[in-house]
């Protein structure tokens, strides 16, 4: 699971799940489909690494295909949802948000 607290959770249908945490990073979760040894814990199954501070939200795109994130770091990232060695494809500076 993630090494810190998690801000933020959104589902992208009835058993995908995302996850923002402190820890810097996001994570795609099958909620279904857990580990063999603990079936009621959900497989993780990418984590998305390129904030430089907490992750406090995160969004799905109505495409099922990206997703978008804000951090302390003040930005915001859009990433596609397969693809975890891409750079995400857009990044805002949230200047008047200091």
């Amino acid at each position: 699971g993630h090494l810190g607290a998690v801000n933020a959770v959104t589902a992208l249908d009835e058993t995908m799940i995302l996850t923002a945490s402190r820890d810097r990073t996001v994570k795609l979760w099958d909620a279904l489909n857990g580990n063999e040894e603990n079936t009621k814990s959900a497989a993780c199954l990418r984590t998305y690494v390129d904030h430089k501070n907490e992750v406090t939200c995160v969004t799905h795109c109505h495409d099922g295909k990206t997703f978008l994130t804000g951090s302390r770091d003040l930005k915001i990232k859009m990433w596609n949802i397969t693809s975890v060695s891409l750079p995400p494809s857009l990044q805002a500076v949230m200047e008047e948000h200091q």
